[in-house]
């Protein structure tokens, strides 16, 4: 009879923690710092901190009833501080692999030469990378019992020759037998932290990443305040439908440049990222949704700060009324900022590569622009069209930016023609914008982020775009 489905997941789990494969494949979070990359193993296999085991230490020793030597009790309670992240078995690995002069350099990629290749090498004895799909374990950090290497390809004859050969044959017959009244090993996750665990590590290497490209958020929020700035000398609450179609205008152009913006800058960082996340996925270091919810919890950090500076910059300096309910303005610019960085996240997820996902992006950016309600008013869409008029997330970003802080004001607006109208109704009737329909408008911004979110973890849970 053959295994139940039982006893293969627990035998497939006893092999995730149980081994590691080392191949030749060198994927990095190249921003990240060669003791970090090691630190950020040991957090998903549960490697402790120094404060962790020295907390670990002390409960025993109170347990057993052992009073530690004062001298080296005070030297290791003032090298373990509360909040260092640092774990001594990185130190240990760091040391014996002469990767402690390098400790806080970045690894680097292609593009960023930053330590050396053999280096690297070491660090990749130490972090297995996969050329081929096994879920694999740690091989010096974590806790893994054997470690699978590609063989040598070079000198095989004089290899096969040798006593080492010979030596290493006997010691595979002799530990292929198992031992008298042995049992089998069990573990019954697939990984070796929790899931809230995993979540912590994860966002913690997303934090590190997101430090470095400090650079790009700065180009961002400098592109933020270059909008404000324009806004501020081309806008004014004027009386004119001119006045009310050049805020429309900027509003429009804003949206679509700085969104979409978001969501092409996103791209190239998530699909680098994603190769090491098969990597560290088939390690058994982490599961797909702790990945993706890191990355959604740190681009919402990001997105909140660029929507503090841009939206209280570009409110004051055009003159909207200071009340409490126009401050919903804020909430219409982040989730515009957070749903256009989850489409970029998206369409990275569904796609091989990032180029084919900036295509399929500005493929459906096409649309978005030409719906918006801007080129073309509700109004004068044929019946038949709007419905995409609707599926546009653009549509419903522009309604809310545009009609909350104006589309109450029930002052007289003076025409094209000459003649005279009050703003709500020259609103409604041109674009289809009343103030009572924001209610809708606040949950259609909250599906639009939350749609893109479930899609792009679907995509990385389930999708499976590497090829070697």
């Amino acid at each position: 009879m053959g295994k139940s489905p039982i006893a293969a997941m627990n035998l497939r789990n006893l092999f995730l923690r149980g081994r590691a494969y080392i191949s030749q494949t060198l994927d990095f979070s190249g921003e990240m710092t060669v003791c970090e990359t090691l630190d950020f193993s040991g957090r998903c296999l549960g490697v402790g901190t120094r404060y962790e085991m020295l907390t670990e230490l002390s409960r025993r020793e109170k347990e057993a009833g052992v009073t530690p030597d004062p001298e080296i009790d005070t030297f290791m309670k003032a090298t373990a501080m509360v909040g260092q992240e640092t774990s001594p078995i990185t130190d240990y690995v760091l040391k014996i692999l002469g990767l402690d002069i390098c400790a806080d350099i970045m690894v680097g990629d292609d593009m960023r030469r930053r330590i050396s290749g053999g280096q690297k090498k070491r660090v990749t004895t130490v972090r297995p990378n996969y050329k081929l799909h096994l879920n694999a374990g740690e091989m010096l950090v974590g806790p893994a019992k054997a470690s699978f290497m590609d063989e040598i390809s070079t000198g095989l004859e004089i290899y096969a020759n040798s006593d080492l050969y010979r030596h290493n044959q006997e010691l595979i017959k002799e530990l292929s037998t198992p031992a008298p009244n042995s049992k089998d090993l069990y573990f019954p996750t697939q990984y070796s932290q929790s899931f809230l665990t995993q979540c912590k590590a994860t966002f913690w290497k997303q934090q590190v990443i997101l430090e470095e490209l400090a650079v790009q958020c700065d180009q961002n929020l400098d592109d933020c305040c270059n909008w404000c700035y324009a806004w501020s000398h081309l806008l004014g609450q004027g009386n004119r439908q001119q006045d009310v179609l050049n805020l429309l205008g900027a509003t429009f152009a804003a949206i679509l440049f700085l969104g979409a913006g978001n969501a092409s800058s996103v791209q190239s960082a998530v699909a680098i990222e994603r190769t090491v996340f098969y990597r560290e996925r088939a390690a058994g270091m982490y599961s797909e949704l702790p990945y993706a919810f890191s990355q959604v919890a740190i681009e919402t950090i990001y997105v909140a700060i660029q929507t503090f500076a841009y939206s209280l910059i570009l409110y004051s300096m055009i003159g909207f009324q200071w009340q409490v309910d126009k401050f919903l303005y804020f909430y219409y610019v982040f989730m515009c900022f957070a749903y256009f960085s989850m489409y970029g996240m998206m369409v990275v997820a569904l796609s091989p590569g990032h180029q084919i996902a900036s295509i399929v992006m500005s493929f459906f950016l096409n649309f978005w622009n030409l719906f918006s309600g801007f080129l073309v008013q509700r109004p004068l869409i044929p019946v038949w069209w709007r419905w995409y008029y609707w599926g546009s997330p653009v549509a419903w970003t522009i309604y809310s930016v545009f009609a909350s802080p104006i589309a109450d004001i029930k002052t007289d607006l003076i025409t094209s023609n000459g003649t005279r109208m009050r703003l709500d109704v020259f609103l409604k009737e041109e674009f289809g914008y009343e103030h009572d329909f924001l209610v809708p408008v606040v949950l259609a911004h909250l599906g639009w982020v939350l749609l893109f979110f479930f899609v792009s973890a679907y995509g990385i849970k389930f999708l499976n775009c590497q090829r070697r």
